[in-house]
């Protein structure tokens, strides 16, 4: 089992095997920086006290054996053998000097998501309908929506190994695929993947939420195009989210963010991007929106 967490700038991983635990087995644990795309590893070990440094030593190198970690020959010893003190340590460690007597550089988990294959997938005609509808109110600018789908379901699934993920981790992965340097709104929109880096992403706190976003959207449009008919709005929107993904509420994560993180976008006021990772059905579908007035 994969154990995982994450904060606002990082996110931590290590496989938890079925027997044994941080009181008795050492563990290897991860670090991943996605907005520089960088990894870290270092040996995490149970307190050990023949091989505990004298208390000189540990406060020379300025290392507090009371907050429930020491760092000796380049490891982290833990005297809070839990995972509770795995998260606490790496909070500790991570901005200060201790970071480089013990992690070390690795391989960046990213290329699992950037080399994954996927295929385009043709759109359904409720989907297309809700986004001809949504370009329709965006009347000076542009809409598009891409459905994908995996080519390879184990190396699918291996990518959701290390779910869940920080909220900017899973839209800045997907869009250094190379599926989507074939897309106009990234290559034609002379885009730069590092104002994806700082573009601030909202995470759908539940699927039930999707089809009123698309609602919503369509409902109030863009800069003159907003529309007239409420209950047609959600009636569309319903359709495309049922056509998209179905009854589908217990593995469907979406994400959206109103950055223009493209020179396609207008950077006016109606810039959105949408994406949504179905992981039951290994689908990706990603839509974006712009206007002017």
């Amino acid at each position: 089992m994969i154990r995982t967490d994450f904060q606002d700038e990082y996110f931590l991983w290590y496989e938890e095997p079925d027997q044994g635990s941080f009181f008795t087995e050492p563990r290897i644990v991860s670090l991943y920086f996605p907005k520089s795309d960088q990894a870290f590893a270092c040996w995490f070990r149970p307190d050990n006290p023949k091989t505990k440094p004298p208390v000189r030593l540990q406060l020379l190198y300025g290392l507090n054996y009371l907050d429930g970690f020491y760092v000796w020959e380049n490891e982290v010893f833990l005297t809070d053998c839990c995972y509770r003190g795995v998260t606490h340590t790496i909070r500790k460690i991570v901005g200060s000097p201790q970071f480089d007597l013990c992690f070390k550089p690795v391989a960046s988990p990213s290329p699992r998501w950037s080399n994954l294959c996927w295929v385009e997938r043709e759109l359904p005609s409720a989907a297309l309908e809700f986004r001809d509808a949504l370009a329709r109110r965006y009347v000076n600018g542009n809409v598009e929506l891409l459905y994908l789908a995996a080519a390879d379901s184990n190396e699918f699934a291996d990518c959701m190994r290390f779910y869940p993920w920080p909220q900017s981790y899973f839209p800045l992965q997907a869009f250094r695929n190379p599926i989507f340097a074939q897309c106009d709104w990234i290559t034609g929109g002379g885009s730069d993947l590092e104002k994806l880096t700082k573009a601030e992403w909202h995470q759908e706190s539940s699927p039930f939420h999707m089809a009123a976003t698309f609602a919503s959207k369509l409902f109030y449009g863009g800069a003159y195009g907003s529309h007239s008919n409420p209950k047609e709005a959600v009636q569309t929107a319903e359709s495309a989210k049922a056509a998209l993904w179905g009854e589908n509420y217990s593995s469907l994560l979406a994400w959206s963010s109103s950055t223009p993180w493209s020179s396609w976008f207008s950077d006016v006021a109606w810039d959105w991007t949408f994406v949504a990772l179905d992981w039951h059905h290994q689908t990706l579908t990603c839509l974006i929106a712009t206007d002017t007035d």
